[in-house]
């Protein structure tokens, strides 16, 4: 799973955004942005391995590369209903299921299904758009 942002450096201070989550992160150096961007995603998962994130230099992105669902929807789910102002209790009751349930999501404690993913994506307002491509180095098993 991945998603992907731009950055940028002004008055030597470097600044990273994905714009559909409303996330920013900013550093002294693009090293320490990206070693930011990491710690933000990771606040509470000590395993930093899960993510990692690709500088394009040519055009100023980053992409982050989950190797984690449960990162990577922990993630996005927190970015968004941050994003929306909306609580976590409220976001359960449009789901139809407890708060304590829903709130395993954001934790990282639990796996979403692709349709949970997506009930919760519409939930707060959003679709997902999947992008299938062949791996460059692919061995089969």
């Amino acid at each position: 799973m991945k998603i992907s942002g731009v950055y940028g450096e002004a008055a030597n201070i470097w600044v990273a955004s994905i714009q559909e989550l409303d996330f920013k992160v900013a550093a002294s150096s693009k090293d320490a942005l990206f070693i930011s961007i990491i710690n933000s995603i990771n606040k509470n998962n000590h395993d930093h391995n899960l993510c990692k994130v690709q500088d394009n230099i040519q055009n100023s992105t980053f992409e982050i590369n989950f190797s984690n669902m449960k990162i990577f929807s922990s993630f996005i789910f927190k970015m968004l209903r941050t994003k929306e102002k909306i609580s976590q209790y409220r976001l359960s009751e449009k789901l139809r299921v407890e708060r304590a349930s829903y709130s395993q999501y954001e934790a990282g404690k639990l796996d979403p299904t692709f349709s949970k993913f997506r009930e919760v994506l519409l939930a707060l307002g959003y679709e997902c758009e999947i992008k299938i491509k062949k791996m460059e180095v692919y061995k089969h098993p």
